[in-house]
């Protein structure tokens, strides 16, 4: 019984990969999807100002991380601890993946000097209280 209860947790996340992740929407779309997720930027070290924040491999990335919390948020109330503990491993893979093409991303504008390319920020997103 067990067995059958993580292939389902394997399922949930396949199908979500093949569904969402895999099916991506035009980027006018995604961009407005990114912003409404409500992403805060931080700049931890060096100027931001000469990022390009509306690069098409940013937004994408942005979105199906914006995503991957969204279904989190969605699925983890409905698993039981067994599944909850594949559940992690499975996301944390897949978000890690993206936190490594996030981070090789060139966001640098055109014609910025290398003196001012040296950039590091934090990427959040914005919580809102359910207490509402």
């Amino acid at each position: 019984m067990r067995k059958k209860s993580n292939t389902d947790v394997f399922e949930i996340v396949s199908k979500f990969q093949r569904t969402i992740l895999d099916n991506k929407p035009p980027g006018t779309q995604m961009y407005q999807e990114v912003r409404m997720m409500k992403f805060k930027i931080k700049p931890v070290l060096g100027d931001i100002s000469f990022l390009n924040l509306k690069n098409t491999n940013f937004i994408e990335i942005l979105w199906s991380l914006g995503k991957i919390d969204e279904f989190f948020q969605n699925q983890i109330d409905t698993l039981n601890t067994d599944q909850r503990d594949i559940f992690y491993k499975l996301l944390d893979d897949i978000y890690e993946k993206y936190q490594e093409e996030l981070n090789e991303i060139d966001l640098k504008k055109e014609n910025v000097s290398q003196a001012s390319a040296g950039f590091e920020m934090e990427i959040f997103k914005e919580r809102t209280s359910k207490a509402n």
